[in-house]
């Protein structure tokens, strides 16, 4: 039997050249994507960030209050004032005809219907129980007002405050103390 040896053609290549990819090797084209995507990711942070300070400080200082923000603390101070007097006829005089105040176990209105409690009587009680309170500084959030360290007098725990009010600041719409 007879074998037979095939040889196959040879092609030179020594002067065939490989051309490179126009922009680079692939790992420079995989580090770049690589940076873009550590650049995009705190970019997004920095506006999530910017976004949070907007809304949760504003950057409402005392220096750069609009008149119904200065207005609207005159109020709350009143209110406040009338709270600590146990004067509830003030207190009610600084609420809109439907406002209320709410502590989470029970809703008093400025005007009551027979089966809802009365912040008058409520406003009235609170000199029996040795309440004083004051504000702290307040953060604006449209119409409502954040008191974050509200501590009635005597007491070991700080509270929250909500206040919602009016457009133009001098009624209290709600009042929700946690």
């Amino acid at each position: 039997m007879k074998t037979e040896t095939r040889t196959e053609p040879r092609v030179d290549v020594s002067d065939v050249r490989v051309e490179q990819h126009p922009g680079g090797d692939t790992q420079a084209l995989k580090a770049r994507v690589r940076m873009l995507g550590w650049l995009s990711a705190i970019l997004a942070i920095a506006v999530i960030a910017l976004g949070a300070w907007l809304i949760f400080d504003g950057g409402d200082s005392a220096d750069d209050l609009t008149a119904t923000q200065e207005q609207t603390l005159e109020t709350l101070d009143a209110y406040l004032e009338a709270w600590n007097d146990a004067d509830g006829a003030a207190a009610v005089a600084l609420m809109t005809p439907n406002g209320y105040h709410d502590n989470l176990t029970a809703k008093y209105y400025a005007n009551p219907s027979d089966s809802q409690g009365s912040l008058e009587r409520l406003v009235d009680s609170a000199d029996s129980l040795g309440f004083s309170v004051s504000r702290s500084d307040v953060t604006f959030v449209g119409p409502w007002v954040v008191n974050t360290e509200h501590r009635p007098a005597g007491s070991a725990n700080e509270s929250l405050s909500l206040f919602y009010m009016n457009a133009d600041g001098t009624k209290i719409v709600r009042h929700i103390a946690y």
